[in-house]
């Protein structure tokens, strides 16, 4: 049972790992879909131009953070102004 239960969390964790996306070649432009794995280097030929492109990817953070008003869209005389709600 417990080698079972780490098979299947390793098949877990080797799906989690792939992804793919749509990319554009860097010769042709044209997009093409690419698996893309967090765990080694990605790389494809455009099925398009068969040129080798990388891909690389960049992983940021940002803080989040909360409106201090909403604002609202009101008319006056014909044009739009706007006022905190």
């Amino acid at each position: 049972m417990l080698k079972f239960q780490a098979e299947m969390e390793q098949e877990f964790y080797k799906s989690l790992a792939q992804q793919s996306a749509s990319v554009p070649c860097q010769a042709c432009k044209k997009e093409t879909l690419v698996p893309i794995r967090l765990d080694e280097n990605n790389t494809f030929n455009c099925e398009h131009c068969d040129v080798n492109n990388a891909v690389y990817i960049d992983i940021t953070t940002a803080v989040t953070t909360v409106p201090l008003q909403k604002l609202e869209t009101i008319r006056i005389n014909e044009s739009e102004a706007t006022r905190t709600a």
